[in-house]
């Protein structure tokens, strides 16, 4: 459900959730509430307030274009609201996909812009340290090469998180 709001507010926004009832067809005050809980995420914000009558409401937007969760040295609760950012924005990338590859026997020309990838690999600290400066280059690189007019709407979802557990063999 969060998921699904969270790309009704992202291609709508500015949006109330009254606006948001009638196009999910969904009650208003579970949408408020499941988007105070994305707020409380740090995954939209409430960027004005309208008077609807004798009523106040609340309009969401994205609370950022890309999202980075630095949880060392932070307390209990910021981690936890940091987990479940990353499970919706996760559960987000992979709708995504698997929408997209529905269409692809369809549509080949989106083959082109599909990749799923997984790495693992031991590295220094050093090294993830470089590692996320290099996903940070690609984001930035993607702003700057965005081009609304003519460019494909693509997405890239990265975790970068260390391995706790090993496979049984």
């Amino acid at each position: 459900m969060r998921v699904e709001l969270f790309k009704y507010i992202r291609h709508m926004a500015p949006v109330s959730t009254r606006e948001l009832a009638q196009v999910m067809d969904r009650s208003q005050p579970s949408l408020f509430y499941h988007c105070r809980e994305l707020a409380r995420c740090n995954l939209v914000e409430i960027v004005e307030w309208r008077k609807i009558g004798k009523r106040t409401e609340a309009v969401f937007a994205p609370a950022a274009s890309q999202f980075f969760f630095e949880l060392d040295s932070k307390p209990a609760e910021y981690i936890d609201i940091a987990r479940k950012s990353v499970g919706i924005l996760l559960r987000m990338g992979e709708r995504e996909y698997d929408a997209a590859a529905k269409l692809l026997p369809q549509d080949r020309a989106l083959n082109g812009r599909m990749k799923a990838q997984r790495t693992s690999s031991r590295l220094l600290d050093s090294d993830v340290a470089i590692l996320k400066d290099k996903l940070e280059e690609i984001a930035e690189w993607m702003r700057q090469h965005d081009d609304a007019q003519r460019g494909h709407r693509v997405a890239m979802t990265a975790l970068v998180t260390p391995v706790l557990h090993t496979r049984k063999k």
